[in-house]
């Protein structure tokens, strides 16, 4: 009995895991997050071909396991090339955003937490919480135009 076979031609983004089927040939675009509901790094996955008029299982592998503000500086390259400028720009802003946020992290909880003696897990934790609360993004944005005093106003008045 022949074991399930591996996909040989693939490709792996920030975003997506393509990977041609090795039975029917047919390109299958997984996303990581709305597919696979999983954004880490994939060493060995069983999918199943999205092609209808198949739909056999094969197994991926072979990802990139660049940190994720790498992975979005490498796709600009395809983006680049397809002359899509704007999304390159977009990509690498949202690169910088997730280095510093990164570095947020290391410098502000892993760094600190590495050189206690104590290594309490459970303040580590409260600490990770209180930074993310703190730098999330404010979905609650000033508009583009408004003036700052207009914003503060709106802002005051839903309280």
């Amino acid at each position: 009995m022949a074991g399930i076979p591996y996909a040989e031609e693939i490709q792996t983004t920030y975003e997506n895991f393509t990977a041609h089927c090795p039975m029917c040939g047919f390109k299958n675009i997984f996303n990581r997050a709305s597919d696979f509901e999983y954004l880490k790094p994939i060493a060995h996955k069983q999918v199943v071909c999205l092609n209808r008029d198949c739909g056999q299982p094969f197994i991926i592998s072979g990802d990139s396991i660049n940190s994720a503000f790498e992975m979005l500086i490498y796709d600009c390259y395809e983006l680049r090339d397809a002359k899509h400028y704007a999304y390159c720009i977009l990509n690498l802003a949202q690169a910088f955003e997730v280095f510093f946020s990164q570095y947020l992290r290391v410098q502000l909880l892993y760094r600190p937490f590495a050189s206690d003696s104590d290594q309490n897990i459970e303040q580590l934790n409260t600490l990770t919480n209180l930074l993310y609360e703190k730098i999330k993004f404010d979905s609650d944005f000033p508009e583009c135009g408004q003036t700052s005093q207009s914003y503060l106003a709106e802002k005051n008045q839903r309280r």
